[in-house]
């Protein structure tokens, strides 16, 4: 859908634009007023909060998406920015000194395991984390390994192991062929690109 396509349905969904109080946006070219966003009206009026930012390019998105987060920062709430291109500097700003992370998730080899569920996941969660990861990067595997996967996952949280190397290291040392088929599937998507992120090396195991 185009930004236009998208611009032709706001008739037919709301009458206003923007919120009566809240963050400063900009202002509406059509009647010339400034347009706000208050972050709490939605969930007030038992509505979905979800916003969508949609425009050209250069038009603004990145200022209005930080404008919000930013705001949401002075009120005391954990913000998570996810900044693919990356041209985000809320870090940067001097307020938020000792306060703003900045976490690089690429595919480089210092990167690897920064994701790992079994290291990062709450301990309740865990094992269903896990086997939820990896299976959905072997796309559709058949029930065998489905089986296989979920055994060594189990396996490995009970040991306190906290790396999904360790998972495909007990899946390659089974006795089972399912196993070390699914093994053998997991180890080439573990080197491959992101889904490093999601695979700390064996040594990480507590």
């Amino acid at each position: 859908m185009t930004v236009e396509q998208a611009a032709a349905t706001v008739p037919l969904a709301t009458a206003e634009v923007g919120s009566p109080g809240g963050i400063y946006l900009g202002y509406d070219p059509v009647a010339g007023r400034p347009v706000r966003y208050d972050p709490t009206e939605a969930p007030r009026d038992s509505r979905p909060s979800a916003v969508l930012v949609a425009g050209t390019l250069g038009s603004g998105k990145t200022v209005a998406a930080e404008a919000i987060a930013h705001a949401a920062l002075l009120r005391g709430s954990l913000v998570i920015d996810f900044d693919p291109k990356p041209d985000h500097r809320l870090f940067e700003l001097p307020e938020l000194a000792g306060e703003a992370e900045l976490l690089e998730l690429s595919a480089a080899p210092e990167h690897r395991g920064r994701l790992d569920p079994l290291a990062i996941g709450l301990p309740e969660l865990r094992e269903e984390l896990a086997s939820s990861y990896l299976l959905e990067l072997l796309r559709d595997p058949p029930p065998s390994w489905e089986v296989a996967i979920d055994r060594a996952v189990r396996d490995a949280v009970r040991a306190g192991e906290q790396s999904l190397g360790r998972v495909i290291a007990r899946l390659r040392e089974s006795g089972d062929a399912a196993a070390r088929d699914a093994a053998e599937a997991l180890e080439v998507v573990s080197d491959f690109g992101l889904a490093r992120l999601g695979f700390a090396e064996e040594e990480a195991a507590a």
